[in-house]
């Protein structure tokens, strides 16, 4: 369209890199990135577009007049007042592709995942190297199979030359098996002329190749968190774990015979009751872990006499939500991030400690995002393999390829 701008690009069906979307809803940004444009122009001062121009935005292009203002918004955010003409020079090859993909909105993102996530605790990151490789990899992909995706036509051979460097870019860039890459990968051609594939081998090999970039950005920010945890006094026997199971080995989902789900969230509330019991073997009553969820009434009550009846009316109607609180946290609902923050102080006021702790208890939330993301997919797209058997129920195996490197930064 004449004098429209892209602000997003069309993303790709292949999840070797997630859609940037995807990502930013998985953090709890429930807007998306429209509704992340919007938290900023607001903390900036600034005036966004519409809810639902920001929302055509990033599926469309919009008017030039509406991507300046959602350029000042990005400017207004970022301290380098050059970052933006980078990030548009670097955006230039993958235009040149005019292929979908989802490493060109990474570009950009590499900046907001340290705003949104690492923020200041790391400053050379693992997990950023990790996307940068990534989305270099994708463009030299797809750089590759160009002349394919643009035929008019596609033989069996431009089809098999498609799939040989996709089995090359998974086998370079993953730990998704050997096995599953080929069977999924292989092309078969019916007496009617048309190419078919092994459907579950595929609808698995689709889900593990997302879910081996998310335990992998796990896995790398967990080197990351040891590596500032290697500075801090800990006994031997953390170290120890910490190598073992990582930062957060230990809360990874699990699932029983009748297919009932284990939450990341739910086994860290799980540990923190051994944690803060005080006493070796026991563990802290539900009663109490409830006690630390905070209420909006705690400021109120704090100013009260503990022996009047106002005090004791708000009391019993507090002791009651948390308790209902701490319940759907335990089945699965997600706290809020005030909810989360003012119960991880409450456990951990020590602001050394509630650093590490608040950090692990929002892996822990995004984590649990997505699980049931994933669950949903697998039921939505015919639930065509056992869902245990496939990489979401088993992060061990990932981390297992890290140990090393743990090891030799817990050694330093």
């Amino acid at each position: 369209m004449k004098d429209r701008v892209l602000m997003a690009y069309p993303p790709s069906d292949i999840p070797f890199l997630p859609p940037y979307e995807e990502f930013v809803r998985l953090i709890g940004l429930s807007g998306g990135m429209a509704g992340a444009i919007r938290n900023v122009a607001i903390e900036m001062g600034k005036v966004p577009p519409d809810a639902k121009t920001l929302r055509k935005a990033f599926r469309e292009p919009v008017t030039r007049s509406v991507a300046e203002r959602m350029k000042a918004i990005y400017e207004s955010r970022i301290s380098d007042s050059n970052a933006i003409d980078r990030i548009i020079e670097e955006f230039r090859p993958w235009e040149e592709l005019q292929l979908r993909s989802n490493g060109a909105s990474w570009l950009p993102a590499i900046r907001s995942f340290r705003d949104l996530i690492l923020k200041d605790r790391f400053p050379e990151s693992r997990a950023e190297q990790f996307l940068q490789t990534r989305i270099d990899a994708e463009y030299d992909f797809l750089k590759e199979i160009k002349p394919v995706v643009h035929a008019k036509t596609r033989s069996t051979a431009d089809l098999e030359l498609t799939q040989s460097a996709l089995k090359r870019l998974l086998q370079h860039h993953t730990f998704i098996g050997k096995e599953l890459i080929e069977e999924a990968c292989e092309i078969t051609r019916s007496d009617s002329g048309k190419f078919a594939r092994n459907a579950s081998a595929e609808q698995r090999f689709w889900q593990d190749m997302r879910i081996d970039f998310y335990y992998n950005l796990l896995s790398q920010i967990s080197l990351d968190v040891l590596e500032s945890l290697n500075t801090e006094d800990i006994t031997p026997q953390a170290r120890e774990m910490l190598v073992t199971q990582g930062f957060v080995g230990s809360l990874a989902p699990t699932v029983d015979q009748e297919g009932n789900i284990t939450f990341p969230f739910t086994h860290l509330l799980e540990e923190w009751r051994r944690v803060f019991s005080g006493e070796e073997e026991e563990v802290l009553p539900l009663r109490r872990l409830a006690d630390s969820i905070p209420h909006p009434s705690d400021e109120q009550m704090a100013r009260l006499d503990p022996a009047t009846r106002e005090y004791q009316d708000l009391a019993s109607q507090a002791r009651e939500t948390r308790k209902t609180r701490l319940k759907e946290w335990r089945s699965g609902v997600l706290p809020k991030d005030d909810q989360l923050e003012g119960f991880v102080l409450n456990l951990v006021p020590d602001q050394a400690e509630f650093r590490y702790a608040h950090f692990r208890a929002q892996l822990s939330v995004i984590w649990n995002r997505l699980i049931k993301q994933e669950v949903a997919r697998h039921r939505d797209d015919g639930a065509l393999y056992q869902l245990k058997e496939g990489l979401l129920f088993r992060y061990e195996d990932i981390w297992g390829n890290y140990k090393d490197q743990a090891a030799k930064t817990m050694a330093a």
